[in-house]
């Protein structure tokens, strides 16, 4: 089997990703908290009627989530396998 196929390498990248999201949403917090980042008021129009429809939180913090890292996992090109493009 090819090695980048194994289980313990696929799940020490996904691991990977999930510490690469983690600290991200943690930075992004973080700025909101300590006021680094200050949103417009365009921005908190579009979180509050992002959160009235479900898709996130009116405040504009960010939680840590499997769907996402599991997306960036699944999405990247495989290093054993021609993009689409090269295959023209």
């Amino acid at each position: 089997m090819d090695p980048s196929r194994e289980a313990s390498h696929l799940a020490d990248v996904f691991e990977a990703n999930f510490e690469k999201r983690r600290r991200a949403v943690e930075e992004w917090n973080r700025a909101l908290d300590e006021g680094t980042f200050v949103p417009s008021r365009w921005t908190r129009l579009k979180w509050k009627v992002a959160a009235r429809a479900g898709w996130g939180r009116e405040d504009g913090r960010r939680e840590v989530g499997l769907c996402l890292v599991r997306r960036s996992f699944l999405c990247k090109a495989h290093p054993g396998r021609r993009s689409s493009s090269s295959e023209r």
